[in-house]
């Protein structure tokens, strides 16, 4: 049986993250209109990618930190549109094109595993940003 991947979990280790966060509806001076003539709207999704730096008990790091683990930024990609989810209808979460090169390429120099999180759902990525 495969073993259920946490957020906490992989927050533990040493790692590379693509993690989507939901920001919410565009604002917009004026209304979308699809072709029909209806309006509709376009929501904001963000994906940030970092570094996940877990910390050791005795770290000065930890000092007013109620997490522990450090995110080290490497940028992020805004996507907006139609999309209320980033999870595809085959359960695999989307992967941004820039940033999953990034990701890919870093994790072969640095020898990182890497992950994809939205939702509170997490997926392992492997070559070609594929999930298994």
């Amino acid at each position: 049986m495969k073993k259920m991947l946490t957020v906490e979990k992989v927050h533990k280790i040493p790692c590379l993250i693509l993690e989507w966060r939901f920001e919410g509806k565009e604002r917009r001076k004026k209304p979308l209109v699809n072709f029909l003539g209806e309006k509709v709207t376009n929501f904001v999704w963000r994906c940030y990618y970092y570094l996940n730096v877990p910390l050791s008990e005795g770290d000065i790091r930890l000092e007013g930190n109620k997490k522990a683990y450090l995110k080290a930024p490497f940028g992020w990609t805004k996507c907006t549109g139609f999309r209320t989810t980033q999870i595809e209808h085959d359960g695999k979460i989307n992967v941004p094109f820039r940033d999953g090169k990034h990701i890919e390429w870093d994790a072969k120099l640095l020898k990182l595993p890497m992950f994809v999180i939205s939702e509170g759902i997490v997926q392992q990525l492997f070559d070609e940003g594929s999930t298994k």
